[in-house]
């Protein structure tokens, strides 16, 4: 029997009966993959916490067929302190929350992976709400890059044309110029906490960008489940 040793973060969990959990694990080798941890919630052995949402772990498999059976596994990083931080979680959560709808089964996202990983390192860091946001803009851009989408710059100021000010037309737009260009002079400017750019205006940015993908992929995301301070912001 071959065994196969990869690392992969938890995205969704399922408990049924007594003690049975499935798990869904975003793998950087494998992409996401499903499995069914036996007795797991009764365990006095086996760590529960290395399947828990939003936990990278270590995980050691053989496959029946085409499932993945697990062998074991161990925690590498809990994110216990992300998980605790109010102002954060709610990034952490959504990120959680975009991969779990965009994720096709066995379909390998190495630069996903990595990114997201990075993303939830920097979250852990942050203090700054508008530099939060801008990090979630700069994630869901990257993922229709990542996908191949064609995204027009110019097309897209058009879709903001509808706000009355004039100084709403230039702030969209040198937002969303800064996220394009990955432009970091923009980005500081814009995550200072006295400058004109307000949370709301990134939150416009990140909105279009789900209907975006939603469009696109033919998937369902609802950030603003997760993101309700960026519209009132």
């Amino acid at each position: 029997m071959n065994y196969i040793d990869c690392q992969g973060i938890v995205i969704k969990k399922i408990d049924f009966g007594e003690a049975d959990r499935i798990i869904e694990i975003f793998t950087r080798e494998f992409g996401k993959i499903s499995t069914t941890i036996k007795g797991i919630r009764k365990s006095k052995r086996r760590e529960q916490t290395a399947s828990d949402v939003m936990t990278r772990s270590k995980f050691i498999f053989y496959k029946k067929n085409d499932n993945f059976i697990i062998s074991d596994f161990m925690v590498i990083d809990s994110y216990l302190d992300l998980k605790g931080d109010i102002k954060n979680i709610d990034g952490a959560i959504c990120i959680v929350g975009i991969l779990n709808e965009i994720l096709v089964p066995n379909e390998t996202k190495e630069k996903l992976y990595d990114m997201t990983i990075k993303s939830l390192e920097t979250l852990r860091k942050i203090e700054n709400a508008k530099k939060k946001y801008m990090l979630l803009g700069y994630f869901l851009f990257s993922i229709i890059k990542g996908e191949g989408l064609v995204f027009d710059l110019e097309e897209s100021f058009k879709e903001f044309y509808n706000f009355d000010k004039k100084k709403e037309h230039e702030n969209l737009r040198f937002i969303l110029e800064a996220i394009y260009f990955k432009d970091r002079n923009k980005i500081e400017e814009i995550i200072l906490e006295k400058s004109n750019y307000k949370l709301w205006e990134i939150g416009q940015i990140i909105f279009y960008f789900e209907k975006y993908i939603n469009f696109h992929l033919g998937i369902n995301l609802k950030l603003n489940n997760y993101l309700m301070g960026v519209i009132n912001g």
